[in-house]
């Protein structure tokens, strides 16, 4: 009995040292795996930390391909609160792990453009459409950084194809009415707000760039209702 209690006792101060207190107290079970999967901010860090710290999901070895989608879930939640930083250093290691991920350039790309690096945001997006030519998110988010750069007529053919693979992107619309707005095509801006509206008539950005549209036209009429 003693030498049993001596081996627990070895066993939990080496659990401690390899990962964490917590990690120990708490194996990799079904919450934390739907944590990690459909939780929302530090409740999905959380869950999909616990199988990084491990290893292991329901006491089998996880490998490395959905490890990085693990990775991939934590950077996003990590996108989600504005941590920037700590969302790149994990699609760094998505890729690392999974380097055709087209999921993880992408949203890697989406957080560099948060950081206003749209340089490097391009370089994630073009990498993104090279391994998914049918990627639409992509193209629309290569297109608002070509838009910040001022690059507006890339802009405006990147939500083009945007719009061209999803016919019911009412975002890509919206942005690519923006587009038109900054190159003084207002007609062009106010069709395309017009059906983002249609798309979906919940769209308060929409609404506020077609007003400011009309206002700008001097369609005041327009711009009130």
């Amino acid at each position: 009995m003693i030498w049993f209690v001596r081996f627990l006792a070895f066993a939990s101060l080496g659990c401690v040292l390899l990962f964490s207190f917590d990690a120990c107290l708490a194996p990799v079970h079904a919450d934390y795996a739907s944590d990690c999967q459909t939780g929302q901010g530090d409740v999905q860090i959380r869950g999909c930390t616990q199988i990084i710290v491990t290893r292991q999901l329901f006491g089998n070895p996880i490998d490395k391909h959905k490890l990085a989608v693990i990775y991939i879930n934590r950077a996003i939640a990590y996108k989600a609160k504005g941590e920037f930083d700590s969302a790149i250093a994990d699609f760094d290691k998505a890729i690392s792990l999974a380097p055709k991920n087209v999921k993880a350039y992408n949203n890697r790309g989406f957080a560099y453009r948060k950081k206003g690096q749209y340089d490097r945001a391009i370089a994630d997006f073009d990498k993104a459409i090279s391994l998914n030519q049918n990627y639409a998110s992509a193209y629309n988010n290569r297109g608002y950084a070509y838009r910040k750069k001022r690059d507006y007529d890339r802009a405006i053919a990147d939500y083009g194809k945007a719009i061209s693979l999803n016919p019911n992107y009412a975002n890509a619309y919206n942005n690519r009415g923006d587009a038109y707005m900054k190159k003084g095509e207002f007609d062009s801006a106010i069709a395309d707000y017009d059906k983002a509206i249609s798309l979906n008539p919940n769209y308060t950005d929409a609404y506020y760039n077609r007003g400011y549209a009309y206002t700008i036209t001097r369609d005041y009429g327009k711009g009130r209702v």
